[in-house]
C-alpha cells in the first residue's frame, strides 16, 4: 500500500482527478438500487407504465454515465502507472548495470535472476485495474451511509460486515507473504538450475548424466509446487471467505430488515434496495481483500528490488579530463577479497610511463585478474589510489575512464546481437572499411567470410558457442576497435594456435609504434621478453617489480 500511496503521491493533481471521478462513478452506481425501489414501490403499485419508461430511460442513462466515467479513471490511472512502471524497470535495470562488480557480487544469483520477474510482479500489482479497485474502497462509505438514511440498523449490519473484511484480509497477508517468500526462492533456484543445464549442454551430458542437475531440479520443483499450491490455497481459502461473508450480509440485511417490514417501517422495496446497497458497499471491500495474494508479492519483489538499488554503483565525481596520455601510477594498493584472511596483495607501488609494457605474472588466485578489475574500477582497493595523469581514477567518469581503455578478457563475453553490433557498440563512429581492416588484422577475415551471415552473423549466448580461438580472435578486433591509450590483455595467446599468436604480437607492435601503455597478463616468454616492467604476484604479500630497461619497440619488429 505505501508503494501505491507513493505513485498517487507523485501526481497529485491526477489523483484529485481520479477520486472526483471515482466518487461521480459511485454516485452514479446509486441508480441501480434507487431504480429497483422506485420500479417496486412505484410502477408495481400504481401500474403506470410512463413511470416505468421513465424510470428505465434514467437508469440507461445513469448506467452508460458510470461506464463512461469509469472508463475515463481507467484511463487515468493507466497514465499515471505507465511511466512509473517504465522509470521503475529502467532505474532496476540501469543500477544493475552499473553498480559496482564488488557490491554486485554480494547478491545471490537468485536475486540477480528475479530482477525481471520481480518488475513484473510489482508491474501486475499496481496496474490501472488495481489502483482502480483500490480507489473504489472509500466510496463504500457512500453506500454504508445512504443505508443508514433508509434504516440505521440495517446501515450498522453493513458496516459491522465491512470492517469484519480488513482483520481477514489482515490474516491473509501475513500467511501470503510466507508462502510468497517461499515461492520466489523456490521459482529463483529454478532459474538458477536452467540456465545451468542449458549454458553448457556438454558438460551437463558428458559430466553428470541423471546427476546433480536432476536430483536439484527435482527437489526444488517439488518444493516450487508446493508453494505454489500453499498459494492457491490461501488465495482459494480469502476468496470463500468473502463469498460467505457476501451470503451472510444479505441474508442478515433480509432477516433483519424483514422484522421491520412486519413491524411497518420498512417495506419491500425498500427491503430488496437495501439488500443492493449492502451487496454494493461490500464489493469494494471484497475485492480489495482479494487483492492481497497480488499485493503480498508486489510487496516481496519491492523488497528485492530495494536491496539492487541499495548496491553501491560505480559513478565518480565526473571531473572533466581532457584528454588520456596512457601515464599511470598505482600508488601503495592493498586489496583483499570479502571473506579472505588475507589481502591478495598490499604496499603495490607501480608507476607506468606512456607507451610502457607491463607483464603480470604469478599463479592462479594470486590477484592477476583482480588488479586488472581494481584499474578499471569494477573493485575498490582497501588502500591506495590508482592515478591516471596525476588524477585519481575514482574521481573520474566510469564512462569516460574505461573508454581510455581497450580490454582483451581471458575468458571474452560478448553480446547476444550481430558481430558488427559488437564492434561497433565499442566505437559507434568507425566505418565499415575501417572494421574490415580490423577483422582482417583480428584474422576473423575468413572465418566471416566463410559465414553465410557475414558481419552479420549473430552471436548467442554471450560467445559461449564460438570456439575459443574465435573468442578470442573477435576480443582483440574488439580491442582495436577502440582507439584507446591504455590497453589490457589477460591471457591473450592462451588457447591461440600458432597464427593466432602472431595476431596477438602483431597488435602490439601496433600498441608500441602508437606509444600506447599495455599491461599483460601472461607467461607467455615471448610477451615477458619485451616487457619494460614485470610484476610478480607470487611475492607476498609486497608484489616483486622489475624494471627491465626496455623501452617500447617503435619498429614493426614481430615481438619474439
Amino acid at each position: 500500500m505505501k508503494e501505491l500511496l507513493s505513485r498517487l503521491g507523485n501526481t497529485p493533481r491526477r489523483t484529485a482527478e481520479l477520486l472526483l471521478i471515482s466518487l461521480v462513478a459511485n454516485i452514479l452506481a446509486l441508480a441501480s438500487p434507487v431504480f429497483v425501489m422506485l420500479v417496486l414501490g412505484r410502477y408495481v403499485t400504481y401500474g403506470v407504465d410512463a413511470t416505468l419508461y421513465t424510470l428505465s430511460v434514467g437508469m440507461l442513462l445513469a448506467l452508460i454515465m458510470e461506464f463512461a466515467f469509469k472508463q475515463l479513471r481507467l484511463k487515468l490511472a493507466r497514465g499515471t502507472n505507465l511511466q512509473t512502471e517504465i522509470n521503475t524497470s529502467i532505474g532496476a535495470f540501469g543500477l544493475l548495470a552499473s553498480c559496482r562488480t564488488d557490491a554486485l557480487d554480494t547478491q545471490t544469483a537468485q536475486n540477480q535472476f528475479q530482477i525481471q520477474r520481480n518488475l513484473e510482479h510489482v508491474s501486475s500489482a499496481f496496474n490501472a485495474s488495481n489502483l482502480c479497485a483500490v480507489l473504489d474502497v472509500p466510496f463504500a462509505l457512500l453506500f454504508i451511509t445512504t443505508l443508514y438514511i433508509l434504516n440505521p440498523a440495517l446501515g450498522l449490519v453493513c458496516s459491522l460486515f465491512v470492517l469484519a473484511v480488513f482483520p481477514l484480509r489482515f490474516i491473509s497477508r501475513l500467511l501470503q507473504e510466507k508462502h510468497q517468500k517461499s515461492l520466489e526462492e523456490a521459482n529463483a533456484r529454478t532459474s538458477v538450475i536452467f540456465n545451468n543445464a542449458i549454458r553448457s549442454p556438454d558438460t551437463v551430458r558428458v559430466f553428470d548424466p541423471l546427476g546433480w542437475l536432476v536430483r536439484s531440479w527435482s527437489e526444488t520443483t517439488t518444493k516450487l509446487s508446493i508453494a505454489r499450491a500453499n498459494m492457491v490455497q490461501g488465495q482459494g481459502s480469502i476468496e470463500i471467505s468473502i463469498a460467505s461473508l457476501q451470503v451472510l450480509l444479505g441474508a442478515t440485511i433480509i432477516a433483519i430488515g424483514s422484522t421491520y417490514v412486519v413491524a411497518g417501517e420498512l417495506n419491500v422495496s425498500a427491503l430488496i434496495g437495501a439488500n443492493i446497497l449492502a451487496a454494493r458497499a461490500l464489493a469494494p471491500v471484497s475485492r480489495f481483500a482479494q487483492l492481497t495474494p497480488v499485493f503480498a508479492r508486489a510487496t516481496n519483489a519491492l523488497v528485492k528490488l530495494r536491496e539492487i538499488s541499495a548496491l553501491e554503483t560505480a559513478e565518480g565525481k565526473n571531473i572533466p579530463n581532457k584528454s588520456c596520455s596512457g601515464l599511470l601510477e598505482f600508488r601503495d594498493i592493498s586489496f583483499t577479497h570479502s571473506g579472505m584472511p588475507a589481502p591478495l596483495f598490499e604496499h603495490l607501488q607501480i608507476s607506468l610511463p606512456k607507451g610502457a609494457v607491463l607483464v603480470i605474472k604469478g599463479a592462479n588466485g594470486t590477484g592477476k585478474t583482480s588488479l586488472i578489475r581494481l584499474l578499471l574500477g569494477l573493485l575498490v582497493p582497501d588502500r591506495g589510489q590508482i592515478f591516471s595523469d596525476g588524477i585519481d581514477v575514482r574521481q573520474l567518469s566510469p564512462h569516460w575512464w574505461r573508454n581510455q581503455i581497450s580490454y582483451l578478457p581471458q575468458e571474452p563475453a560478448f553480446f547476444d546481437a550481430s558481430i558488427k553490433t559488437n564492434l561497433q557498440n565499442v566505437n559507434p563512429d568507425i566505418d565499415d572499411d575501417a572494421l574490415l581492416a580490423i577483422i582482417e588484422d583480428a584474422g576473423l577475415k575468413r572465418y566471416i567470410e566463410e559465414n553465410m551471415h557475414g558481419m552479420e552473423m549473430p552471436i548467442t549466448a554471450g560467445g559461449a558457442t564460438l570456439a575459443l580461438g574465435i573468442r578470442k580472435r573477435l576480443a582483440l578486433a574488439r580491442a582495436l576497435v577502440r582507439k584507446s591509450p591504455i590497453i589490457i590483455l589477460d591471457e591473450p595467446t592462451e588457447g591461440l594456435d600458432i597464427e593466432g599468436r602472431e595476431r596477438i604480437y602483431n597488435a602490439m607492435n601496433r600498441f608500441s609504434r602508437e606509444r600506447r601503455t599495455t599491461i599483460v597478463i601472461s607467461e607467455d616468454t615471448d610477451m615477458t621478453r619485451r616487457a619494460s616492467h614485470i610484476l610478480d604476484l607470487d611475492q607476498k604479500p609486497v608484489p616483486a617489480l622489475v624494471q627491465t630497461g626496455l623501452s617500447a619497440p617503435r619498429s614493426g619488429a614481430p615481438v619474439k
